[in-house]
C-alpha cells in the first residue's frame, strides 16, 4: 500500500477497479482520494476465485 500524509479529518473518496480476472484469480486496485484531489493511499489485492459446490 502506498502511504500519503492526511490529517485534517475530511471525508475521502474510495475508487476501486478490477483490471483482470481469470483462471481462478482476480486483481483489485483501489485509490483513496482527498476532497482536494490528493492521493492518500493506493491498495492492491490479489484474490483466489472458486465456485462453491
Amino acid at each position: 500500500m502506498g502511504r500519503h500524509t492526511h490529517t485534517n479529518g475530511q471525508p475521502a473518496m474510495f475508487a476501486q477497479r478490477s483490471p483482470s480476472a481469470g483462471g481462478g484469480r482476480g486483481l483489485v486496485l483501489a485509490d483513496v482520494w482527498s476532497r482536494d484531489g490528493r492521493l492518500l493511499a493506493s491498495v492492491v489485492q490479489e484474490t483466489a476465485l472458486r465456485h462453491r459446490s
